[in-house]
């Protein structure tokens, strides 16, 4: 499922979420946003229960959104509860 940056501030306003970067390790050490965790996108796919919960929800973000939809989508037919935050970080950036 994808939500917009709008839904995403209302809800972090609302409540602390678990927010997953999945950018390499470089570009979430240029930025992020706040109270993100970094867990690469290829170490997430190749142990997805080593990082998250199946009863807790998680909302992921890449650099545009398109890594993090395809992860979504993998993890979503795992049993996951993962929301892509759509426009990814670069959005999120231009909207602060």
């Amino acid at each position: 499922m994808n939500i917009s940056i709008d839904i995403l501030k209302r809800l972090m306003e609302k409540e602390e979420l678990h927010l997953i970067d999945i950018r390499s390790s470089s570009q979430y050490g240029k930025g992020s946003i706040e109270g993100a965790v970094n867990i690469p996108a290829d170490q997430l796919i190749n142990a997805p229960s080593k990082y998250l919960n199946l009863f807790e929800e998680y909302y992921f973000f890449c650099e545009h959104g398109y890594t993090s939809r395809r992860v979504v989508s993998f993890l979503n037919k795992l049993g996951y509860h993962v929301f892509n935050i759509e426009g990814g970080f670069s959005l999120y950036n231009k909207k602060r």
